[in-house]
């Protein structure tokens, strides 16, 4: 960005001149130029450190299983950029562009699980939650399966599985009813239009000439 160079002048010099608004303007305009340099160096520096954790945790984030959809791995690009583990939780560079910070909302707020500016350590941190996660939902599952045998749910499945498989039967599947049915009521449909043959053809001979 161009910067208007304003004469130098000494104290005794500055003191001697009026004051004006086009040079506190000017004034104005060169601070925010240059806070605004700051900023963008400072965005793209945490950019660049939240790329180099991202390639790091990529191998062990395409490993989860795809069923799983509560992981949402990815950067967003905004006025703070961020890398997203999962809709939760995210991990940030602190104000010293050096600093990790692993953060998760809450109902409660938003908390810090982790802090630090070792990028090797942080990658720590976030593999050891995503595998935490990952454990919670199978025993999530795994108590699911325990309730529902629990009930006795299971036992029945298993001893009816086991009786049908005996007796030689096979259940029957709603393809298959679905076949029974069509073809009994097309037989009863069938044997209603013999019926009434026979009925009408009974009625014809009946007054048929030679039947008098």
């Amino acid at each position: 960005m161009s910067k208007e160079i304003l004469p130098s002048v000494d104290d005794k010099e500055l003191s001697a001149i009026p004051r004006s608004l086009q040079t506190a303007l000017r004034k104005a305009k060169t601070r925010l130029a240059d806070n605004d340099d700051v900023a963008d160096q400072s965005h793209d520096m945490e950019l660049a450190r939240l790329q180099l954790l991202a390639d790091e945790l990529y191998p062990m984030m395409q490993e989860i299983d795809e069923s799983d959809s509560r992981f949402d791995f990815g950067i967003t690009h905004g006025d703070k950029p961020r890398l997203w583990i999962d809709m939760t939780s995210f991990v940030a560079v602190g104000l010293d562009n050096t600093t990790f910070r692993f953060l998760k909302d809450t109902r409660m707020g938003r908390v810090v699980l982790a802090e630090t500016s070792d990028q090797n350590r942080i990658a720590d941190i976030v593999s050891d939650y995503v595998a935490e996660r990952i454990i919670e939902r199978e025993r999530m599952l795994e108590g699911d399966w325990e309730a529902l045998k629990s009930s006795g749910q299971v036992k029945t499945m298993l001893l009816d599985q086991e009786a049908q498989t005996a007796s030689g039967n096979v259940v029957a599947t709603p393809e298959d009813s679905k076949s029974r049915g069509f073809w009994g009521s097309f037989g009863w449909f069938v044997f209603g239009i013999l019926c009434t043959i026979l009925v009408v053809a009974s009625a014809l001979i009946a007054m048929s000439p030679s039947a008098l």
